[in-house]
């Protein structure tokens, strides 16, 4: 519905699999729609954040182990007999 014809209509997206994780209930159009579910929208929010700084530990913990394994082989190269 729009109040001004100037004014963008409200546009919802209510992607995802799992009903229980979608943070709108009612999803649709018209009134008592597009409920949005703050309790469940704050910890997808706190989820999200949390599982971004155990990404980048991995990247890190994947780059040092890269960095160790070429070191390990440079270094029984040298120690092989010629």
């Amino acid at each position: 519905m729009l109040l001004h014809k100037w004014q963008k209509p409200l546009v919802v997206h209510n992607a995802g699999n799992v009903g229980a994780l979608r943070p709108m209930e009612n999803f649709g159009y018209g009134p008592e729609r597009n409920q949005l579910r703050e309790e469940l929208l704050l910890a997808l929010h706190a989820l999200y954040q949390s599982s971004e700084g155990l990404f980048k530990t991995q990247e890190v913990f994947m780059s040092s182990r890269q960095r160790f394994q070429a070191s390990a082989q440079r270094l029984l190269e040298e120690l092989k007999p010629r």
